[in-house]
Order: structure tokens, then sequence, then C-alpha cells
């Protein structure tokens, strides 16, 4: 049998500086089990599958703003940093012998619009590679709010980007 860790988190970019400017994030994010959650107990996707097999990965989107809500979505591997800190991003630099890259495992819509107050549910189809793993695969769902806004960086300016 394999199994597929795979956490619904939240990370937290800092930038250089000392003032801090903080923004409300009006998003809530919260899976669902699946039927093959291997521990009922845990608030992340830790599912057990066979060769093949698939299972769609559902997760309850809100949007609490007065507003309606873009966000982007996307399926990661999970990595360590230099410092040995789990990470979960597609643009870090992943070691040759990673066979199964979850990014290529799980099917995500790119974008999910969520009115203003509301709660849509969000599917991500995992399937998983014919060949039986030895190990796991890890990786996440990352939910960001599209803000129509670019990030200013400089001298005196902290940004912290959240991501769910």
């Amino acid at each position: 049998m394999t199994w597929l860790a795979f956490a619904v988190g939240v990370g937290a970019v800092t930038l250089s500086g000392t003032t801090i400017h903080a923004v409300q994030v009006d998003l809530n994010v919260t899976p669902v089990q699946a039927a093959s959650q291997r521990d009922k107990s845990e608030s992340f996707f830790d599912v057990v599958l066979q060769p093949n097999q698939t299972e769609n990965l559902v997760v309850k989107v809100q949007n609490t703003a007065r507003k309606d809500m873009v966000v982007d979505a996307q399926a990661a591997p999970a990595s360590t940093s230099n410092s040995g800190i789990v990470q979960y991003d597609n643009h870090a630099k992943l070691d040759p012998s990673l066979v199964y890259n979850v990014n290529k495992l799980v099917q995500t819509p790119d974008k999910v619009t969520i009115p203003a107050g509301q709660t849509v549910t969000y599917t991500a189809k995992l399937t998983m590679p014919g060949a039986t793993l030895p190990g796991m695969v890890s990786g996440a769902l990352i939910f960001e709010p599209e803000t129509g806004e670019k990030s200013t960086t400089g001298q005196g300016i902290m940004g912290i980007v959240n991501k769910f």
C-alpha cells in the first residue's frame, strides 16, 4: 500500500525591515477528511491509496470579507530549507532523487472565486502512480487570495504574505 501525507497549511514569508503593516486575512481553509484518511483525528490529509487509485481531496474555503474574493490554488511538494524547516513551494530546488512530485499527482483548479461571506467546496483530484511506493509522497494545497496589489519592499518596510 502507498500513502500520501498532504498538508493544507499556513505559510508566512517575511522580508527585511522594521515597520510592520498587518493585513487581515479574510480566508479560512478547512480540509474535509477523505474516505481513505489513515488517522481520522488529524486535521490534514494523510491518505492511503493503492497504485493508480484516485481520491478527491475536498476543502471548504470560506471568504469572510464583504466583497468577492479570487483565490489562486496549487499543489506543491514538500522540501526542507537549509535550516531544516519543511516548506511547500513549487519554486524550491528539488533533490534529483525525487521520483514523484506531488504537483504532478494532484489536479487542481488554478483559481476559485468565493462570493462575499460565503463558503465554497474546492476539489483537487489525487491520482497515485502506477507503482507501489517504498515510502510516501508529501505536499500541500496552497491557497492565496489575489489582492491585485504588487508587494512593495524597501527600507523600513516589512511585508507579510499569507498563504493557506
